[in-house]
Formats: C-alpha cells, structure tokens, sequence
C-alpha cells in the first residue's frame, strides 16, 4: 500500500453544492445555497431527515446518471426512522428517489453513516459501524448496478478488543484490486486503523494501525482524511495543532513540514521525504463557542435591531458551517432590505 503525507493545519475542507442537500435531522446543519448569478435553483432534496460524519469516505457517489448517497435519519418526524442506516438513490434523469434501509436503528450518531465503494462488477460495498462502543463493522454489498436491492448485513471484528468507528474504502488495481477500510480503534486505541480484502469485500482481514501515536499520557486522537489515486496511493491527511494552541500557527512552512514528518516517522513508520507537501494556515479560522454562546447571541441580535438597516451575520452566530453561514446571510440581507423600506 502506498502512502504520502499531505501537511497542513486544517483537519476541515468544506464544499458547498448548489444543487443537492440532506435537510433537517441529525447534522443539525440547514439552509441552501443558490447559483452564482441570476436565479436562485431550488435544493434537491435527497432526504427531509439525514445526517453525515466528515470522517466517513466516500459519503456519496455516482453511477451513471445515478447520485448514491448514506445517512443516518434522527426520527425527528417519524420515530420509526430513529438511528436508521439509509441509502438514498436519486436518478438525475427522473429526478426521483429510492431509499433502502441499511440497518433499523442502529443508533442515532452522525458517526455511524456509511461509506460506498463501487467494484469493478458494479456493485457496491456499503460499510458502516458505530461510534466506538463495539468491536466489529457491518457491511452488505449491492445486486450489480442496482444500489436499491442489497444482499445480506454481515460483519467483521478486527480484533475482540477494537473499539471502531468511521470507515474509509478504497480499491487500489495495482494491488490486485485489494480493498481498504481505514477506521479507527483497533485494539481499543484512539489510533487510525486498517482492514482490508482481496476478494472486493465479500471478506475480511485485520491489517494494523496506521498512525501510532503514544498511547500513555494525554489522550491522542489523530483524526484522519484519506484520499486515493486509486492504483496504487492512499494519502493520509494529517493536522497540526488545536483549538488554544497557538505555539505551532508561529513555526514557518519548513519547520511545520519537517514536524509532520518526524511524527510521521515516529508513529506511522513513514520514510524519506515527502513526495509532495502543503502547509495551509488557517488559525481561528473557526469561531468556538463557549457556554452562553445562544444568549450573547440573542443579546446582540436585539441590539442589532434597534438600528435600521444593520444586520450581523457570518460563522460567529449561528454555525460554523457554510450552509448555516449562506442561511444567516440571507436573513441579514432580508432585515436590511426590511430596515431601509
């Protein structure tokens, strides 16, 4: 298996679509996005009750004029739905959806979505688990080119002491198609992990961890981005620093690279240099809120509106993400365009 390191103090990339959403439920994010220019386009909705974890991969794929998303539904409007595993289908061609339930209620944590892999044959591999509190991941694989009818639910258990959560597939040709499921918490640790099968998931193997970090003294969580070429490279993401440690954003692009390196080295036995490395800098690029966060926030907003045509918006009220940025956005603008009448 072929791995790089890609450097960087940003653990988060966020992309925004203009033309698909999940709405309500247990992501907990809301608002659309419209076009550039002209006409706002309505949102796709995929499903009214669906929530994703960042740290699954692939969350979404597509299959000829196909869009295959998973999700994990809150039951907000329908109890029934609460913690269930689901796979949406929307035929871009139809503009319909088919939904499957994975899993009834396996429990209701955003971690627990699933992630897609496409086999050569056409079918796909759909794994998911819960977040930490057992030792095995589920799966089930697809009828060929049909996301809708699913064979069986099996699992896997690496070991009888994992503690896993999050999944990551990829296919690797030049390695006989051999598939990879990178998760965390093999052997009950907080450290990145692999599994994988040679025979396009049907079975199942424990491979071992991908970034040892100590496991004595403060908690070490590394939280992992994968992304392959899919012949013959998985590249690892790694971050550093964290919220209040400000020592490292100080260090330049050179001595930033050379630390990942050497804790590369140390902990997932990482050699020579890297073929390729970026360092991004996005110190307090993401507001944290503290307790009495709503209230300060209310406070303003009622001063805010005594002024005519003076609104607040952005990351620092109402989310962090770019939906509920676009979505406070557009309320500041519509109480200008209030205040100024």
């Amino acid at each position: 298996m072929g791995r790089r390191a890609e450097n960087t103090l940003a653990a988060l990339l966020l992309v925004a679509g203009c033309t698909s959403s999940t709405g309500g439920g247990a992501s907990g994010t809301g608002g659309g996005a419209g076009t550039g220019g002209g006409a706002a386009t309505a949102p796709i909705v995929l499903s009214e009750d669906g929530g994703w974890c960042w740290f699954e991969s692939p969350r979404a794929l597509f299959q000829g004029t196909r869009l295959i998303i998973g999700s994990v539904a809150s039951g907000w409007n329908n109890a029934a739905r609460k913690g269930d595993i689901e796979t949406i289908v929307h035929d871009l061609a139809t503009g319909t959806n088919t939904a499957f339930e994975l899993h009834n209620q396996l429990e209701l944590d955003d971690h627990d979505s699933p992630a897609f892999l496409i086999r050569p044959d056409g079918r796909f591999v759909a794994m998911y688990a819960k977040h930490g509190t057992e030792n095995h991941f589920y799966y089930r694989l697809s009828n060929a080119n049909n996301p809708t009818t699913w064979a069986a639910e099996q699992t896997f258990t690496p070991t009888t002491a994992t503690q896993l959560t999050y999944s990551n597939l990829f296919l690797l040709t030049a390695e006989n198609n051999r598939v990879y499921d990178f998760y965390r918490g093999l052997d009950a640790s907080y450290k990145p992990s692999y599994a994988y099968s040679d025979d396009l998931g049907q079975t199942w193997r424990s491979g071992n961890i991908v970034i040892n970090v100590p496991s004595t003294g403060t908690l070490q969580r590394p939280y992992a981005r994968y992304v392959s070429n899919g012949t013959d490279t998985v590249i690892v993401r790694c971050s550093i620093g964290r919220y209040g440690d400000l020592t490292d954003l100080q260090r330049d692009d050179t001595d930033l690279t050379s630390m990942a390196v050497e804790e590369l080295t140390s902990y997932a036995g990482f050699r020579g240099s890297p073929i390729e490395s970026r360092v991004s800098r996005w110190g307090g690029g993401l507001p944290q809120y503290a307790v009495g966060h709503l209230d300060r926030v209310a406070s303003i907003r009622t001063a805010v509106a005594a002024v005519p045509g003076l609104a607040v918006c952005g990351a620092s009220y109402d989310g962090v993400g770019i939906p509920a940025c676009i979505a406070t956005g557009r309320r500041a603008a519509a109480d200008v365009m209030v205040g100024r009448q």
